[in-house]
């Protein structure tokens, strides 16, 4: 199983594969701290992105770059298909565009966070959902883009294959030709 879903994801497009493995360090940057420091209490903490005040937006980000592992790993596996084919490109990226705006979103949350209290800091893991969520969107875009180009080109050449160009009337032979007479 390990060496066909191995074949599998190597045969896929070079876009794709760095889609999908964007979107996976993004996933895995959510569980990583996101803040951390010294509470008011001289406590150290580390909140990892479903902590803090940044617990639903790292849920949202963890869901949203799921769904785009899952609309691919699924039908690879055998399983159904949770988007149709015609549009998955442009559902993945409006999902990780999404996923970017909700990380710079919980970004500027614990930005203020560390203003307010002096001893916390931003950490690693806010990055590295973030630099994950970025390149995920960019080649989701670029997937995007490329089936837009597609879909044009074949309405262009579509209508060339079921369009008839008028054939030219073929000369009559000689047997038809008649005489000019005057």
């Amino acid at each position: 199983m390990t060496k066909k879903l191995t074949r599998m994801v190597s045969s896929m497009d070079l876009e794709e594969q760095i889609l999908n493995i964007g979107s996976a360090i993004a996933v895995i940057g959510v569980f990583l701290p996101w803040a951390g420091g010294e509470w008011l209490g001289g406590d150290t903490v580390a909140y990892n992105g479903f902590g803090f005040y940044t617990g639903v937006l790292g849920a949202a980000i963890f869901l949203l770059h799921g769904f785009i592992l899952l609309s691919t790993f699924l039908p690879l596996t055998g399983g159904p298909n949770l988007i149709q084919k015609k549009s998955i490109d442009g559902v993945r990226y409006f999902a990780t565009l999404q996923a970017t705006i909700l990380n710079l979103a919980a970004l500027s949350v614990i930005a203020n966070a560390t203003l307010d209290f002096t001893r916390m800091e931003i950490r690693f893991g806010m990055y590295v959902s973030l630099i994950g969520s970025l390149v995920a969107t960019l080649y989701a875009y670029l997937k995007y883009q490329d089936k837009k180009k597609i879909d044009v080109q074949n309405l262009f050449h579509q209508n060339d294959a079921h369009t008839e160009r008028p054939r030219p009337p073929t000369p009559p032979s000689a047997e038809q030709h008649r005489p000019h007479r005057s």
